[in-house]
């Protein structure tokens, strides 16, 4: 995984703006900015594994929309191709850990990229917890910005510091009916 392990006991929601009223949004998620998407990348042998689920740390409020997970391949250094995806209301999230898992499992390449489509349905809004960027990967947070591009958040044009999503791939053998452990874990 990209986050240490006590890292994951103080997740970290950012407002995207730093002073009060907080009325931009959220800097890993639904923002005055229009980012579209987030996503973190992994690298990970294949070794007859799939990717079954996907588990998120997320801030969810709203009723209406649906949150699209993605699994993607790689695109020189960048998400690319959709390889799985599943939408998900937005109402069956919770404030904290989900597990969503994907309609088909998804064999992947070396790196790959889970994460999900920011909603745009008025009142819905879903942030991403993250570590507090001190001991993180570099160039594996990524986000889609209002122009379709991507950008990773250790990125010089981005928030230049390590920021790593709390969302995984949970990876089974392929075998595998139901899921069992997390192999990355």
């Amino acid at each position: 995984r990209n986050v240490n392990a006590t890292d994951l006991w103080t997740p970290y929601i950012y407002y995207a703006d730093a002073v009060a009223p907080h009325d931009s949004g959220y800097l890993l998620g639904t923002n005055a900015y229009k980012d579209k998407a987030k996503a973190e990348m992994y690298t990970y042998a294949n070794n007859g594994k799939q990717i079954k689920a996907i588990q998120a740390y997320l801030y969810v409020k709203g009723t209406s929309g649906n949150v699209t997970f993605n699994v993607w391949n790689d695109a020189s250094g960048v998400p690319g191709t959709v390889l799985a995806t599943k939408a998900v209301a937005i109402s069956s999230l919770t404030t904290g850990y989900n597990t969503i898992t994907l309609t088909t499992p998804v064999t992947q390449g070396s790196i790959f990229y889970v994460g999900f489509l920011i909603p745009t349905a008025t009142g819905d809004t879903i942030a991403v917890a993250c570590n507090d960027g001190t001991n993180g990967v570099a160039n594996a947070g990524f986000e889609e910005w209002s122009d379709a591009s991507w950008i990773a958040y250790s990125d010089a044009n981005d928030y230049s510091t390590d920021l790593n999503n709390f969302i995984f791939p949970i990876m089974c053998p392929a075998t595998t009916t139901s899921i069992e452990y997390n192999e990355l874990g």
